[in-house]
């Protein structure tokens, strides 16, 4: 009987010390970067069309600023505009700083935000901080007007088979010439010859150029002439030019 109550004791004794081993009370303690972003320019309010801003924030490492660190920005919708370098290091102080180029034209993004996320990566590229910027597109930007001016007008034909160049610039409102916007011309009466392409994109100055064909004889038609419309859309709004053509005797 005692032999039985001791071996009962021993059994508790030995469960109780394994239960005691296999389990933990304390939670494993959770990691806390050393490194943070601080003073981070944002928002940031783009209220310019084509205009560069200087985005910055601060690495700091437990408090202090932490130089020759690369930073870097995550990839964003080009909508939103462009950023010149989405790689950095930072400075002595810490400071990392982005420039970031506003889109040509803001008439479709005004009212509306974009965010934009630098991050910074250990030695084993695992993420150590993190910090969103906000872009603000103001509801009260300015419109971007641009225009169309100094079409080639009139396109004067005096033989048979001339061929012209038929151009228009498109402008801003510094009168800048702006690139990658589309004009379209109307269809020429083919008495008079013919221009092509249908549409065409401005170039680096803002020029967009059609080749005109003059008729291959300009007998029936000299002393006439006719016009074609030069056409231009943008933000809900169109703007044309007209481009006279005169067939004239040879001289």
């Amino acid at each position: 009987m005692k032999k039985t109550a001791l071996f009962s004791l021993i059994a508790i004794f030995v469960v109780s010390i394994i239960a005691g081993c296999g389990s933990n009370t304390k939670a494993d303690p959770v990691y806390a970067s050393p490194y943070q972003f601080v003073n981070a320019s944002t928002p940031i309010d783009v209220d310019k069309s084509d205009s560069d801003y200087n985005i910055s924030v601060q690495l700091v490492e437990d408090g202090f600023g932490f130089s020759g660190q690369t930073v870097k920005m995550r990839p964003f919708d080009s909508t939103y505009g462009t950023l010149l370098s989405s790689v950095v290091e930072t400075d002595d102080s810490g400071w990392a700083y982005f420039l970031y180029h506003s889109p040509k034209d803001l008439t479709d993004l005004k009212g509306q935000t974009a965010l934009m996320q630098a991050v910074y990566l250990n030695d084993d590229n695992e993420t150590e901080a993190v910090q969103d910027f906000v872009l603000s597109f103001s509801a009260e930007a300015a419109e971007t007007e641009y225009r169309m001016t100094n079409q080639s007008t009139p396109i004067i034909v005096d033989s048979n088979d001339s061929a012209q160049t038929i151009f228009v610039y498109i402008v801003d409102g510094q009168n800048v010439g702006v690139e990658g916007e589309t004009v379209t011309t109307s269809i020429l009466d083919q008495r008079f010859g013919s221009i092509s392409p249908s549409s065409v994109k401005t170039d680096a100055a803002g020029k967009a150029s059609f080749a005109y064909a003059g008729p291959s004889d300009i007998t029936p038609v000299i002393g006439q002439q006719t016009s074609i419309t030069l056409r231009y859309e943008k933000g809900g709004k169109t703007s044309t030019a007209r481009v006279d053509i005169q067939i004239v005797a040879p001289q």
